[in-house]
């Protein structure tokens, strides 16, 4: 699996990255930049992959980046882009449209 978060904002974006046993890291994203990691789902199907995210002022939000039992079928290369409403989950497994999946708190 793959998953990717580009920042499409005109503010630098902090996107840190954690499962329940490894932290993927911080990175921050300014606009058009990506942040990519790759892995393996467990055996037990129960991947889950959360990021925080911030405009370096205030938070905007932690959210499920990848949950297998959201994502497995839905997608095998997870795009993420973060715009000015929230992030949208691209798949590449089927064509609908991007998804607004998270709302930037306010």
């Amino acid at each position: 699996m793959t998953v990717s978060i580009q920042n499409e904002n005109d503010y630098s974006l902090g996107v840190h990255c954690k499962s329940g046993d490894k932290d993927i890291g911080y990175r921050l994203l300014k606009k058009g930049e990506l942040y990519e990691w790759r892995f393996r789902l467990n055996l037990k199907k129960t991947t889950l992959y959360f990021c925080g995210f911030h405009n370096g002022q205030i938070e905007k939000g932690v959210f499920d980046i990848y949950d297998a039992t959201r994502d497995e079928e839905r997608c095998q290369i997870c795009t993420w882009k973060a715009v000015e409403d929230g992030v949208y989950g691209y798949s590449n497994m089927s064509p609908p449209p991007a998804l607004l999946f998270y709302k930037w708190l306010k």
